[in-house]
């Protein structure tokens, strides 16, 4: 999806209706994508508070690094808000118990109110309270429709009740791999 894998150079991909490899930047295609993952999490370790981690995700870094504009702080500011989060505004992501910042972490992602948010197993590491923060998170994000999610879990009690569409991968013996199993409503 982000186009920073060697395959997309040697097949035919396209990306929002675009062919890969047409002229545009990675940080065009990232323009269009939220993304959190266990492995953003452990790589956002720089020294910022939880009003910067949010804002950060305007410019789909880790930290921040420019001054961001009034608008783009008030827009991190309502998500705070809705998050309940906004008497951490100056907390350091560091000092966060784990689900809030993966909470922040969500905030980043779809700050930017991206076509696609990516959520590569957004419940590892977390505990049973962290689970349920970011499950009802997720849940309203997707019931109120604020962007397409692409929900990766290997668990089924994961799923969120609001995404009808499901592609599971089952082992296939006959060919040695896995083949996929579409479910859900027909797609018009």
């Amino acid at each position: 999806m982000f186009g920073d894998h060697p395959q997309c150079y040697s097949n035919d991909i396209d990306i929002f209706g675009k062919k890969r490899g047409s002229g545009e930047s990675i940080w065009e295609i990232k323009q269009h994508i939220g993304m959190v993952s266990s492995a953003l999490h452990m790589q956002y370790r720089v020294n910022c508070n939880a009003i910067d981690v949010i804002v950060s995700g305007f410019y789909d870094s880790i930290g921040l690094y420019q001054k961001p504009t009034q608008q783009q702080v008030a827009i991190a500011t309502e998500w705070l808000a809705m998050l309940h989060m906004g008497h951490l505004a100056k907390t350091a992501f560091k000092q966060l118990e784990y689900g809030q910042q993966r909470l922040l972490l969500i905030a980043r992602a779809i700050v930017k109110q991206p076509t696609l948010l990516i959520l590569d197993e957004p419940y590892q590491g977390l505990d049973y309270l962290g689970r349920r923060l970011i499950k009802n998170s997720l849940e309203l994000i997707a019931k109120e429709q604020l962007t397409q999610l692409l929900y990766v879990s290997h668990y089924q009690q994961d799923s969120l009740d609001s995404i009808e569409h499901f592609i599971e991968f089952v082992a296939d013996d006959d060919h040695q791999g896995y083949r996929a199993v579409v479910s859900g409503p027909t797609i018009k």
